[in-house]
Parts: C-alpha cells; sequence; structure tokens
C-alpha cells in the first residue's frame, strides 16, 4: 500500500475545504470563529460578525466536479437552522479549484 493509499481522501477534502471556507470568511467579510457547531444544528461553525449577529456556517468539498450542485443542497440544509441571525454555505472544489461562499437571505 502506497503512503497516498493510506490517506483518508474524505477526511483531506473535508478538512481543507474547513480551512479555506474559514480564511475566505474571516477575510472577506471580518468574521469570528465562536465554536463547531452539533450535527443536529445543520451547520458546521457558528460564527460572529463585528456587530454580534450569529453566522451558521456549513461547509462542503468536492474533489471531482463543479461546486453548484453542492452549494445548492448546502444551502437548504443551512436553510433548516432557524435559531441563527444569518445562514450561509460555502463549498470549495478541488480539481478546479474554486470557493464559493453565499447566504441563504438577503445579507
Amino acid at each position: 500500500m502506497s503512503k497516498i493509499d493510506q490517506h483518508d481522501h474524505n477526511r483531506i477534502t473535508e478538512d481543507g475545504a474547513e480551512a479555506v471556507a474559514l480564511a475566505l470568511a474571516h477575510r472577506h467579510r471580518a468574521w469570528r470563529i465562536v465554536r463547531r457547531m452539533q450535527r443536529r444544528e445543520r451547520a458546521d461553525w457558528l460564527l460572529e460578525d463585528a456587530r454580534g449577529n450569529e453566522i451558521a456556517l456549513e461547509v462542503s468539498g468536492v474533489d471531482r466536479g463543479n461546486i453548484a450542485g453542492r452549494l445548492s443542497e448546502k444551502l437548504k440544509q443551512v436553510a433548516k437552522n432557524a435559531d441563527i441571525d444569518q445562514r450561509w454555505a460555502s463549498v470549495v472544489g478541488f480539481e478546479e479549484p474554486a470557493v464559493a461562499l453565499r447566504s441563504n437571505g438577503g445579507y
């Protein structure tokens, strides 16, 4: 078994997507991380903006293919989180480098 075969490709994609999405959210929206959310909360991260508004961020990564379909799925998922001020999703593509950060509302 080669060293590359020993890696968990799902974990690599997920961890990479989270790193890129969180850096993007901080750089372009100035959000800060509050905590990782629980599975039942329908998002990965609870963030906060400068005004103290809470943001639920759902993150996904795709190692192959287009990110548009996955982004649509993730926006639907995070929309179910009713207890948060803003709901956002981010999808990172690795085959053809791309990233999207979109809100599920008019933010």
